[in-house]
């Protein structure tokens, strides 16, 4: 995957829904996923049952994740290759994102990765990629028409872009990205002219 300084294109409200309606379920789940969480693709990949945690009784986790109280909590994850620094990844969970949990727990046993091929295998980076591929085609999106290629990651740029315009500060951000450097999350936020004239509008007169 080209380097995240390379990738500016952030999808809208309309494209958004038109890869997902595109996609096929199982991979509807994971792109979901992606987008709600802003979670990095390899993160998403991994993710299982048991990383589930909520400030409340572990009884009441199904009515946290539909309230957008719970999340994804990884004692050891990657940044880059490296284990990273700074404690454990918390991934929050979006009420959206807990309601396609609260589906999924249902259809077949909490145990293991949550996001799976509709084969009941896990997802592998190749058959991301080759999948991510399929729905470019499908959707008629080449990269002559954007300048780039729409990939997995560009739901990461996308949310931390929605985050940004909607007044998360660079801090909390960089929290909720996983990264450790505000210089990083920096590049993850490509402001666009309706961000600007929101901020803008903010100001008054």
């Amino acid at each position: 995957m080209p380097h995240s300084r390379n990738r500016n294109r952030v999808l809208s409200r309309r494209e958004q829904a038109r890869l997902l309606r595109a996609a096929p379920r199982d991979f509807r789940a994971f792109c979901l996923a992606c987008r709600e969480s802003g979670a990095r693709p390899q993160e998403v990949r991994v993710l299982a049952w048991a990383d589930l945690r909520s400030e409340h009784s572990p009884r009441s986790l199904a009515a946290a994740l539909l309230r957008g109280e719970a999340y994804f909590y990884l004692a050891e994850h990657k940044q880059r290759g490296r284990m990273d620094e700074g404690g454990p990844r918390v991934i929050p969970i979006t009420p959206r994102l807990g309601r396609l949990l609260v589906r999924l727990a249902r259809r077949g046993p909490q145990d293991g990765e949550i996001f799976r091929r509709i084969t009941g295998q896990p997802w592998s980076k190749c058959a991301l990629c080759r999948r991510m591929a399929k729905l470019r085609e499908k959707c008629s999106w080449a990269r002559k028409c954007f300048g780039e290629n729409v990939v997995l990651y560009t739901w990461r740029h996308t949310r931390a872009t929605a985050w940004a315009a909607a007044g998360l500060n660079l801090l909390v951000l960089s929290y909720a990205l996983g990264h450790r450097s505000a210089k990083t999350t920096q590049r993850y936020v490509h402001m666009t002219p309706a961000m600007l004239r929101h901020a803008l509008g903010q100001l008054g007169g």
